[in-house]
């Protein structure tokens, strides 16, 4: 996935990808009990999250990392357009390191296209604070499952291409695997904040929130 091309091309929709970025807001809120005092976005895009969070929160320190230097570039105009602070870095999954630690760090629709992502999650999570907190979306068996039938629907148009990690297995990630990387028990970041919607986007989509012990 060439994302340099992807972002050029304009990307997600703006409208959608600030609706998705206000509803997470609305969730680390309602997980927190106090702001966070720092905040990473790996797999950020144009940082739509982190300029939410730090409209909210301006005394954060909120840092996005993205593949992409389109988008890192459209973050960081943006970041100046809103007026808000917000560092905006280019690094690529699953060689990360950021040289610091978060509070909280987010990875979020980004492992879908990480072949590798036991390692990725591991030096994601040697990026949390101690105490703090991993957050992640990952594609499970049942993402797989899921996006197999759409392929084989003729009636429906599924980006092959776009998802071709998780229709070959090589990105899928189970909870077993993912605990066993990490060394700690996970939860599901859905039914924790107690969404809407966690029933049944929980299997497709499945969300963990990972806490490092003290």
């Amino acid at each position: 996935m060439d994302w340099n091309e992807y972002w050029a091309g304009g990307g997600r929709d703006e409208a959608s990808m600030r609706s998705a970025a206000t509803r997470q807001v609305d969730r680390l809120e309602e997980f927190y009990d106090d702001p966070l005092s720092s905040l990473a976005d790996v797999g950020c895009g144009t940082g739509e999250l982190l300029l939410t969070y730090a409209e909210r929160h301006p005394e954060a320190t909120v840092v996005g990392y993205d593949a992409s230097s389109v988008a890192i570039e459209r973050a960081r105009e943006a970041a100046k357009g809103r007026s808000v602070e917000a560092t905006f870095q280019q690094a690529t999954l699953p060689a990360f390191d950021p040289g610091r630690t978060f509070e909280c760090v987010c990875c979020l629709s980004t492992l879908h296209y990480v072949e590798s992502g036991e390692r990725a999650l591991s030096a994601m999570f040697d990026a949390v604070v101690p105490g703090g907190h991993l957050l992640f979306t990952y594609p499970s068996p049942t993402t797989r499952e899921t996006y197999q039938r759409q392929v084989d629907d003729p009636d429906q148009s599924f980006p092959t291409d776009r998802f071709r990690a998780v229709l070959d297995g090589d990105s899928v990630l189970t909870v077993d695997a993912i605990e066993s990387t990490l060394g700690v028990e996970t939860r599901s970041f859905w039914h924790a904040v107690d969404d809407p919607e966690a029933d049944q986007v929980s299997e497709t989509l499945p969300c963990a929130i990972a806490a490092k012990p003290e």
